[in-house]
């Protein structure tokens, strides 16, 4: 058998299996990490709601909108 095989493949069943065994459900955020999330989110709604410019690029960067003003593909 070649090094580089392993006799039972590890699949991604049994990896999530065996995190669900040890009671760990994956990466989670820091309450610091959130909080900054949402004051970066109030932040932007407050911006877009005085300035219309900064709402329409930022749609338009976000992929919402093309720059002609119809919906994405992606929302219609």
């Amino acid at each position: 058998m070649d090094r580089h095989q392993r006799p039972h493949p590890v699949t991604r069943h049994d990896t999530k299996e065996v995190s669900m065994m040890i009671g760990w459900r994956g990466p989670t955020m820091s309450e610091q990490q959130q909080k900054a999330i949402l004051n970066a989110i109030q932040r932007a709604t407050e911006r877009a709601e005085k300035d219309a410019d900064y709402a329409r690029r930022t749609l338009i960067e976000e992929g919402v909108y093309t720059e002609d003003g119809e919906l994405s593909e992606h929302y219609r």
